[in-house]
C-alpha cells in the first residue's frame, strides 16, 4: 500500500525547498503543476521524477493524484454553514480562470466547421457527454454518442477526416478515451479535449483543450468539483456558440421545441 503524500509533505518539508512549496500550494488550494514547481524551486523536472520515484512512488505524476484524493479535514467532519455552495462556487471559479475565452473560440470554429461531432466519454463522464450531444443536438449539429464503448469505437470507424471528437476524461488517461481518440486520429479527425490541468496522454493528443478544476478532494468518489467544473465548460461552450448567431440559433431552437 503506498504511504500518504500529505503526510509525506509534512513530515519532510524542512528537509527539501520543494515539498514545503508544494505544502504552501495545497494550504492555498492552488493548482500543484510540474513546470510551475521546476521553475519556483529552481530543478528540473526530470529532477522532480526522479525525487519522487526515490521515495517510493512510480514518479510525480502518481504522487500528485494520490496527494490529490487525500485530505486533512473530509466533508462532513467540520461542517461549515453553506459549505456545498461555496465548493460549487470555487469549482467555477477555478475552471474560468484556468481556460481563456480564446480557448473557446477554438472549440467552437472546429465545432462549426465539423461534418459530424462524437463525443467520447466512460463511466460518471457519460451524463456530461449526455448533456453536451443534447445541447449540440439542438443547436443543429450532428452528434454522436454511445455510452457502448464498442458501439462508440463502430461509429468512429465510419467517419471521415471532417469530423470532429470531443474527448471527456479527468485524468486524460482513461483507456477506453484513448482508445476511441487514438482511432478517430487516425482518421485525421481533430480532437477537443475536456480535461485538468496537466500532462497527460489525452492533453499531448489535442488540438484544444478546455481545463476542468483540478484539485478534487479525497471525495473523489462524488467527484463534485470536476463534475460541476465540466458542466460549466459544455454550458458556456454551448452559450458562445448560440451567441455568435443567435438569431439562426433561436430558429433552430424554436423549430426543435418539444
Amino acid at each position: 500500500m503506498k504511504k500518504s503524500a500529505y503526510a509525506f509533505l509534512v513530515q519532510n518539508q524542512d528537509s527539501e525547498v520543494m515539498l514545503k512549496y508544494i505544502l504552501g500550494l495545497i494550504n492555498n488550494k492552488e493548482a500543484i503543476d510540474i513546470n510551475d514547481i521546476a521553475a519556483n524551486c529552481y530543478v528540473s523536472k526530470s529532477w522532480i521524477t526522479r525525487y519522487f520515484k526515490s521515495h517510493g512512488w512510480d514518479g510525480f505524476r502518481e504522487f500528485k493524484f494520490l496527494l490529490q484524493n487525500e485530505s486533512k479535514n473530509p466533508i462532513g467532519i467540520q461542517k461549515e454553514e453553506n459549505q456545498e455552495n461555496q465548493l460549487i462556487i470555487e469549482s467555477i471559479e477555478k475552471t474560468i480562470d484556468l481556460n481563456q475565452n480564446e480557448n473557446f473560440t477554438k472549440a467552437i470554429e472546429i465545432i462549426k466547421n465539423a461534418r459530424r461531432i462524437y463525443i467520447v466519454a466512460v463511466g460518471g463522464n457519460n451524463s456530461v457527454a449526455i448533456e453536451l450531444k443534447n445541447r449540440l443536438d439542438r443547436l443543429g449539429f450532428e452528434t454522436e454518442f454511445n455510452i457502448d464503448q464498442h458501439g462508440m469505437y463502430v461509429q468512429i470507424s465510419n467517419g471521415k477526416k471532417e469530423d470532429v471528437l470531443i474527448a471527456i476524461s479527468y485524468t486524460g488517461e482513461t483507456r477506453e478515451v484513448i482508445k476511441n481518440v487514438n482511432l478517430g486520429i487516425k482518421k485525421q479527425m481533430r480532437l477537443i479535449s475536456i480535461t485538468r490541468n496537466d500532462e497527460s496522454t489525452l492533453s499531448s493528443l489535442s488540438d484544444v483543450i478546455l481545463y476542468t478544476e483540478n484539485t478534487e478532494s479525497p471525495f473523489r468518489t462524488l467527484s463534485v468539483r470536476s463534475r460541476v467544473s465540466m458542466f460549466f465548460l459544455i454550458i458556456k461552450l454551448a452559450m458562445m456558440i448560440y451567441n455568435e448567431d443567435y438569431e439562426k440559433y433561436d430558429e433552430k431552437l424554436i423549430l426543435n421545441s418539444y
